[in-house]
Protein backbone atom coordinates (compact mmCIF):
# COMPACT_ATOMS: atom_id res chain seq x y z
CA UNK A 1 0.00 0.00 0.00
CA UNK A 2 1.22 3.63 -0.71
CA UNK A 3 2.14 6.31 1.98
CA UNK A 4 1.22 9.48 1.82
CA UNK A 5 4.58 11.11 2.75
CA UNK A 6 7.81 10.02 2.68
CA UNK A 7 10.56 8.46 4.44
CA UNK A 8 12.04 11.43 5.87
CA UNK A 9 11.88 12.14 9.29
CA UNK A 10 12.56 16.35 9.90
CA UNK A 11 14.46 16.52 13.17
CA UNK A 12 12.00 18.05 16.33
CA UNK A 13 13.83 21.93 17.01
CA UNK A 14 16.52 21.15 19.58
CA UNK A 15 15.22 23.75 22.12
CA UNK A 16 11.83 21.88 21.80
CA UNK A 17 13.02 18.65 22.22
CA UNK A 18 14.79 19.23 24.99
CA UNK A 19 11.58 21.48 26.59
CA UNK A 20 10.07 18.43 26.03
CA UNK A 21 12.96 15.84 27.92
CA UNK A 22 12.19 18.22 30.84
CA UNK A 23 8.38 17.85 30.63
CA UNK A 24 8.83 13.98 30.82
CA UNK A 25 11.70 14.29 33.74
CA UNK A 26 10.53 12.25 36.90
CA UNK A 27 13.36 14.16 38.67
CA UNK A 28 12.96 16.06 41.64
CA UNK A 29 13.69 19.73 41.67
CA UNK A 30 14.09 19.83 38.14
CA UNK A 31 15.26 23.18 36.39
CA UNK A 32 13.81 24.36 33.47
CA UNK A 33 16.83 26.67 31.65
CA UNK A 34 15.68 25.90 28.25
CA UNK A 35 12.91 28.10 26.91
CA UNK A 36 13.41 32.00 26.62
CA UNK A 37 10.29 33.18 28.29
CA UNK A 38 10.48 35.49 30.93
CA UNK A 39 9.32 34.21 34.34
CA UNK A 40 8.17 35.49 37.97
CA UNK A 41 10.75 35.26 41.18
CA UNK A 42 8.74 32.01 41.73
CA UNK A 43 8.70 30.80 38.77
CA UNK A 44 5.45 31.82 37.38
CA UNK A 45 4.53 33.26 33.75
CA UNK A 46 4.84 37.18 33.88
CA UNK A 47 2.09 39.37 32.57
CA UNK A 48 2.99 43.09 31.91
CA UNK A 49 1.01 45.32 34.13
CA UNK A 50 0.63 47.90 31.18
CA UNK A 51 -0.40 44.59 29.10
CA UNK A 52 -3.19 43.76 31.57
CA UNK A 53 -4.71 47.58 31.75
CA UNK A 54 -4.46 47.52 27.83
CA UNK A 55 -6.88 44.69 27.65
CA UNK A 56 -8.92 46.25 29.82
CA UNK A 57 -9.07 49.98 27.70
CA UNK A 58 -10.14 47.70 25.06
CA UNK A 59 -13.39 45.90 24.59
CA UNK A 60 -14.28 45.03 20.52
CA UNK A 61 -17.06 43.18 18.80
CA UNK A 62 -15.50 43.60 15.90
CA UNK A 63 -14.11 40.10 14.75
CA UNK A 64 -13.66 41.54 10.76
CA UNK A 65 -10.29 40.27 9.27
CA UNK A 66 -7.36 42.60 9.36
CA UNK A 67 -6.05 44.68 5.96
CA UNK A 68 -3.43 41.61 4.47
CA UNK A 69 -1.05 43.71 5.70
CA UNK A 70 -2.07 44.02 9.30
CA UNK A 71 -3.38 46.94 11.20
CA UNK A 72 -2.16 49.90 10.07
CA UNK A 73 -2.38 51.79 13.30
CA UNK A 74 -0.18 49.41 14.82
CA UNK A 75 1.83 49.30 11.75
CA UNK A 76 2.55 53.12 12.24
CA UNK A 77 2.80 52.84 15.76
CA UNK A 78 5.63 50.08 15.36
CA UNK A 79 7.49 51.81 13.09
CA UNK A 80 7.56 54.87 15.70
CA UNK A 81 8.82 52.75 18.07
CA UNK A 82 11.93 51.04 16.07
CA UNK A 83 12.93 54.41 14.29
CA UNK A 84 11.99 56.99 15.85
CA UNK A 85 9.43 59.67 14.59
CA UNK A 86 10.45 59.52 11.34
CA UNK A 87 11.37 56.65 9.07
CA UNK A 88 11.51 55.69 5.05
CA UNK A 89 10.95 51.88 6.25
CA UNK A 90 7.08 50.61 5.33
CA UNK A 91 5.83 47.40 7.35
CA UNK A 92 3.75 44.85 7.32
CA UNK A 93 2.45 42.61 10.38
CA UNK A 94 3.32 39.39 10.91
CA UNK A 95 3.33 36.15 13.30
CA UNK A 96 5.96 37.31 15.74
CA UNK A 97 9.40 36.86 14.81
CA UNK A 98 9.58 33.72 13.09
CA UNK A 99 6.56 34.45 11.15
CA UNK A 100 8.81 37.24 10.21
CA UNK A 101 11.52 35.76 9.14
CA UNK A 102 9.64 33.31 7.43
CA UNK A 103 7.76 36.00 5.39
CA UNK A 104 10.80 37.55 4.43
CA UNK A 105 12.24 34.02 3.13
CA UNK A 106 9.34 33.53 0.95
CA UNK A 107 10.26 37.46 -0.58
CA UNK A 108 14.02 36.50 -0.99
CA UNK A 109 12.12 33.65 -3.13
CA UNK A 110 10.37 36.18 -5.49
CA UNK A 111 12.91 38.45 -6.17
CA UNK A 112 16.60 37.10 -5.59
CA UNK A 113 16.71 34.77 -8.50
CA UNK A 114 20.49 35.34 -8.74
CA UNK A 115 22.91 32.52 -6.83
CA UNK A 116 22.74 34.19 -3.73
CA UNK A 117 24.15 33.61 -0.17
CA UNK A 118 22.80 34.23 3.04
CA UNK A 119 25.19 34.45 5.99
CA UNK A 120 23.95 33.78 9.50
CA UNK A 121 26.33 34.43 12.75
CA UNK A 122 27.90 31.38 14.14
CA UNK A 123 26.21 30.54 16.37
CA UNK A 124 22.90 31.91 15.60
CA UNK A 125 18.89 30.95 16.70
CA UNK A 126 18.95 26.99 15.58
CA UNK A 127 15.52 28.32 13.91
CA UNK A 128 17.26 30.71 11.34
CA UNK A 129 18.39 27.49 9.04
CA UNK A 130 15.15 25.89 8.74
CA UNK A 131 13.73 28.98 8.27
CA UNK A 132 16.30 30.48 5.38
CA UNK A 133 16.40 26.80 4.14
CA UNK A 134 13.09 27.65 2.56
CA UNK A 135 13.81 30.39 0.69
CA UNK A 136 16.36 28.57 -1.49
CA UNK A 137 19.35 31.08 -1.02
CA UNK A 138 22.46 28.90 0.01
CA UNK A 139 23.24 29.37 3.69
CA UNK A 140 26.66 29.46 5.02
CA UNK A 141 27.83 31.26 8.34
CA UNK A 142 30.38 33.24 9.60
CA UNK A 143 31.76 33.12 12.70
CA UNK A 144 30.86 35.40 15.50
CA UNK A 145 32.74 34.61 18.79
CA UNK A 146 36.46 33.20 19.04
CA UNK A 147 36.95 29.95 20.39
CA UNK A 148 36.69 30.75 23.98
CA UNK A 149 33.38 32.03 23.10
CA UNK A 150 34.61 35.73 24.01
CA UNK A 151 33.54 38.64 21.98
CA UNK A 152 35.75 40.30 19.78
CA UNK A 153 34.83 43.17 17.47
CA UNK A 154 37.53 43.43 14.96
CA UNK A 155 37.46 39.44 14.84
CA UNK A 156 33.72 39.84 14.11
CA UNK A 157 34.46 42.90 11.34
CA UNK A 158 37.59 40.95 9.92
CA UNK A 159 34.88 37.60 9.55
CA UNK A 160 32.05 39.92 7.80
CA UNK A 161 34.59 41.39 5.79
CA UNK A 162 35.81 37.52 4.15
CA UNK A 163 32.13 37.59 3.14
CA UNK A 164 31.66 37.52 -0.95
CA UNK A 165 30.43 40.37 -1.98
CA UNK A 166 26.97 40.93 -3.09
CA UNK A 167 25.94 38.41 -1.10
CA UNK A 168 23.40 38.74 2.56
CA UNK A 169 24.33 38.99 5.78
CA UNK A 170 21.88 38.76 8.56
CA UNK A 171 22.85 40.38 12.06
CA UNK A 172 20.77 40.16 15.44
CA UNK A 173 19.85 43.53 16.50
CA UNK A 174 20.15 43.44 20.17
CA UNK A 175 20.44 40.84 22.93
CA UNK A 176 22.57 38.38 20.34
CA UNK A 177 20.72 34.97 20.68
CA UNK A 178 22.58 32.80 22.26
CA UNK A 179 26.02 34.81 22.98
CA UNK A 180 24.48 38.27 24.74
CA UNK A 181 27.46 39.94 23.08
CA UNK A 182 26.51 42.87 20.69
CA UNK A 183 28.42 45.25 18.93
CA UNK A 184 28.47 49.07 20.33
CA UNK A 185 27.16 52.07 18.72
CA UNK A 186 30.71 52.32 16.98
CA UNK A 187 30.89 49.04 15.88
CA UNK A 188 27.59 48.44 14.35
CA UNK A 189 28.55 51.78 12.36
CA UNK A 190 31.34 50.67 11.08
CA UNK A 191 29.98 47.37 10.42
CA UNK A 192 27.19 48.66 8.38
CA UNK A 193 29.53 50.54 6.50
CA UNK A 194 31.48 47.97 5.85
CA UNK A 195 28.57 46.07 4.53
CA UNK A 196 27.40 48.86 1.93
CA UNK A 197 31.27 48.96 0.49
CA UNK A 198 30.83 45.05 -0.16
CA UNK A 199 27.15 45.37 -1.66
CA UNK A 200 25.62 43.04 1.41
CA UNK A 201 21.91 42.91 1.99
CA UNK A 202 21.62 43.43 5.21
CA UNK A 203 19.02 41.75 7.32
CA UNK A 204 18.05 42.41 11.04
CA UNK A 205 16.45 40.24 13.46
CA UNK A 206 15.16 42.59 16.18
CA UNK A 207 13.52 39.48 18.63
CA UNK A 208 14.45 41.59 21.62
CA UNK A 209 14.06 45.05 21.97
CA UNK A 210 14.28 46.87 25.54
CA UNK A 211 15.71 42.99 26.45
CA UNK A 212 19.25 44.16 26.11
CA UNK A 213 19.83 47.22 28.41
CA UNK A 214 15.76 48.39 29.25
CA UNK A 215 16.48 51.53 27.21
CA UNK A 216 14.92 51.24 23.50
CA UNK A 217 16.66 53.71 22.38
CA UNK A 218 20.90 52.11 22.93
CA UNK A 219 18.85 48.43 21.67
CA UNK A 220 18.02 50.46 18.48
CA UNK A 221 21.28 51.57 17.92
CA UNK A 222 21.75 49.70 14.17
CA UNK A 223 18.24 50.66 13.31
CA UNK A 224 19.04 54.42 13.98
CA UNK A 225 22.18 54.05 11.84
CA UNK A 226 20.47 52.46 8.71
CA UNK A 227 17.47 54.67 9.39
CA UNK A 228 16.17 56.86 6.44
CA UNK A 229 18.87 56.08 4.61
CA UNK A 230 18.76 54.84 0.43
CA UNK A 231 19.68 51.29 0.56
CA UNK A 232 17.83 47.67 1.02
CA UNK A 233 17.86 46.74 4.77
CA UNK A 234 14.96 44.34 6.38
CA UNK A 235 14.21 43.88 9.59
CA UNK A 236 12.68 41.27 11.75
CA UNK A 237 10.80 41.95 14.54
CA UNK A 238 8.51 39.99 17.50
CA UNK A 239 7.18 41.13 20.55
CA UNK A 240 6.38 38.27 22.10
CA UNK A 241 9.49 39.04 24.66
CA UNK A 242 9.75 42.49 25.39
CA UNK A 243 5.51 42.23 25.60
CA UNK A 244 5.34 38.78 27.43
CA UNK A 245 2.92 37.98 24.41
CA UNK A 246 4.14 34.77 23.47
CA UNK A 247 1.18 32.94 22.26
CA UNK A 248 -0.32 36.08 20.47
CA UNK A 249 2.28 35.65 18.05
CA UNK A 250 2.51 39.47 17.11
CA UNK A 251 5.50 41.36 14.83
CA UNK A 252 5.99 42.89 11.97
CA UNK A 253 8.68 42.99 8.70
CA UNK A 254 10.30 46.07 8.06
CA UNK A 255 11.48 46.81 4.59
CA UNK A 256 13.22 48.92 2.55
CA UNK A 257 14.55 49.16 -1.31
CA UNK A 258 16.81 51.80 -2.97
CA UNK A 259 14.01 54.06 -3.63
CA UNK A 260 10.35 54.74 -2.56
CA UNK A 261 9.03 52.99 -6.31
CA UNK A 262 11.06 49.96 -5.43
CA UNK A 263 9.91 50.04 -1.72
CA UNK A 264 5.93 50.34 -2.90
CA UNK A 265 6.86 47.36 -5.31
CA UNK A 266 8.07 45.11 -2.47
CA UNK A 267 5.13 45.66 -0.35
CA UNK A 268 2.73 44.76 -3.53
CA UNK A 269 4.60 41.28 -3.54
CA UNK A 270 4.76 40.68 0.35
CA UNK A 271 0.91 41.14 -0.23
CA UNK A 272 0.61 38.48 -2.47
CA UNK A 273 2.94 35.81 -0.68
CA UNK A 274 0.64 36.60 2.66
CA UNK A 275 -2.53 35.54 0.79
CA UNK A 276 -1.55 32.45 -0.08
CA UNK A 277 0.23 32.12 3.38
CA UNK A 278 -2.51 32.86 6.02
CA UNK A 279 -4.30 35.92 4.64
CA UNK A 280 -4.14 38.13 6.99
CA UNK A 281 -2.93 38.42 10.50
CA UNK A 282 -5.06 37.81 14.13
CA UNK A 283 -5.58 41.16 15.63
CA UNK A 284 -6.00 40.83 19.66
CA UNK A 285 -1.65 41.05 19.89
CA UNK A 286 -2.17 44.18 17.98
CA UNK A 287 -4.88 45.77 19.87
CA UNK A 288 -2.76 45.29 23.09
CA UNK A 289 -0.03 46.84 21.36
CA UNK A 290 -0.99 49.63 19.97
CA UNK A 291 -3.11 50.48 22.93
CA UNK A 292 -0.09 50.88 24.98
CA UNK A 293 1.97 52.41 22.44
CA UNK A 294 -0.66 54.86 21.51
CA UNK A 295 -1.23 55.94 25.21
CA UNK A 296 1.71 58.15 27.09
CA UNK A 297 0.65 56.57 30.32
CA UNK A 298 0.48 52.41 29.58
CA UNK A 299 3.60 53.40 27.57
CA UNK A 300 5.69 54.95 30.12
CA UNK A 301 4.56 51.79 32.12
CA UNK A 302 5.71 49.42 30.22
CA UNK A 303 9.40 51.00 29.55
CA UNK A 304 9.29 50.84 33.78
CA UNK A 305 8.51 47.51 33.66
CA UNK A 306 11.22 47.17 31.11
CA UNK A 307 13.81 48.29 33.31
CA UNK A 308 12.40 46.67 35.96
CA UNK A 309 12.94 42.77 34.42
CA UNK A 310 16.43 44.11 33.15
CA UNK A 311 17.35 44.99 36.56
CA UNK A 312 16.48 41.39 37.65
CA UNK A 313 18.40 40.36 35.04
CA UNK A 314 21.22 42.03 36.00
CA UNK A 315 20.59 41.28 39.67
CA UNK A 316 20.99 36.90 38.41
CA UNK A 317 24.07 37.65 36.92
CA UNK A 318 25.61 39.39 39.00
CA UNK A 319 24.84 36.59 42.21
CA UNK A 320 25.82 34.17 39.44
CA UNK A 321 28.97 35.37 38.69
CA UNK A 322 29.94 36.08 42.42
CA UNK A 323 28.78 32.25 43.37
CA UNK A 324 30.44 30.76 40.65
CA UNK A 325 33.61 32.36 41.37
CA UNK A 326 33.39 31.82 45.03
CA UNK A 327 33.08 28.14 44.59
CA UNK A 328 35.24 27.55 41.48
CA UNK A 329 38.00 30.13 41.83
CA UNK A 330 37.74 31.22 38.14
CA UNK A 331 36.60 34.31 36.31
CA UNK A 332 33.17 34.09 35.31
CA UNK A 333 32.73 38.21 34.44
CA UNK A 334 31.68 36.59 31.01
CA UNK A 335 28.20 36.47 32.33
CA UNK A 336 28.28 40.09 33.62
CA UNK A 337 29.49 41.16 29.98
CA UNK A 338 26.58 39.14 28.03
CA UNK A 339 23.42 40.99 27.92
CA UNK A 340 19.70 39.58 27.73
CA UNK A 341 17.52 36.63 28.77
CA UNK A 342 20.55 34.01 27.84
CA UNK A 343 23.90 33.38 29.46
CA UNK A 344 26.64 31.39 26.43
CA UNK A 345 28.82 29.18 29.30
CA UNK A 346 31.14 27.29 27.97
CA UNK A 347 29.77 23.80 28.93
CA UNK A 348 29.97 21.72 26.21
CA UNK A 349 27.47 18.71 24.81
CA UNK A 350 28.92 16.14 26.90
CA UNK A 351 29.15 18.53 30.00
CA UNK A 352 25.58 19.71 29.33
CA UNK A 353 23.70 15.73 28.90
CA UNK A 354 25.38 16.08 32.42
CA UNK A 355 23.87 18.58 33.86
CA UNK A 356 20.50 16.92 32.18
CA UNK A 357 21.30 13.60 34.38
CA UNK A 358 20.96 16.28 37.90
CA UNK A 359 17.88 17.61 36.23
CA UNK A 360 18.80 20.98 34.98
CA UNK A 361 17.92 21.35 31.17
CA UNK A 362 19.27 23.36 28.73
CA UNK A 363 19.97 23.06 24.90
CA UNK A 364 23.21 21.24 23.76
CA UNK A 365 24.96 24.41 23.08
CA UNK A 366 25.33 25.42 26.93
CA UNK A 367 22.94 28.45 26.40
CA UNK A 368 21.12 29.49 29.82
CA UNK A 369 17.79 31.05 30.04
CA UNK A 370 18.63 33.34 33.03
CA UNK A 371 14.63 33.58 33.58
CA UNK A 372 14.93 29.80 34.88
CA UNK A 373 17.15 30.62 37.55
CA UNK A 374 15.73 32.34 40.97
CA UNK A 375 16.95 32.50 44.60
CA UNK A 376 15.04 28.92 45.19
CA UNK A 377 17.18 27.30 42.68
CA UNK A 378 20.40 29.37 42.18
CA UNK A 379 22.89 27.53 44.72
CA UNK A 380 21.49 23.83 43.30
CA UNK A 381 22.45 25.11 40.02
CA UNK A 382 25.76 26.85 40.83
CA UNK A 383 26.52 22.98 42.89
CA UNK A 384 25.77 20.66 39.84
CA UNK A 385 27.56 23.38 37.63
CA UNK A 386 30.61 22.96 39.86
CA UNK A 387 30.44 19.21 39.75
CA UNK A 388 30.52 18.87 36.14
CA UNK A 389 32.77 21.40 35.51
CA UNK A 390 35.44 19.63 38.30
CA UNK A 391 35.26 15.99 36.53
Amino acid sequence: MSKLYSLYKPALDGIMSINQLYNFSKIENKINLVVGAYRTIDNKPFIFNSVKQAKNNFITNNHEYLPITGDNEFNELSKKLYFGNFTNFSAVQTLSGTGSLYLLSQLFKEIIKENKTIYLPNPTWENHFNIFHSSELNLSTYNYLLKDRKFNFEYLYDNIKKIPDSNIVLFHGCAHNPTGYDPMFEGWFELIKLCLRKNLLVVIDMAYLGFASGNIEHDANVLRIVNNKDYPVFVCSSYAKNFGLYSERVGNLFFRGYNETETNELNDILRTIIRRIYSNPPSNGSNIIKTILGNDELYKLWLNELKEINQRYTFIRNVLCCKLQFEMNENFSDIIHQKGMFYYSTLNKEQVEKMRENGIFMPDDGRISLAGLNQTNIDRFVSVYKKVKMT
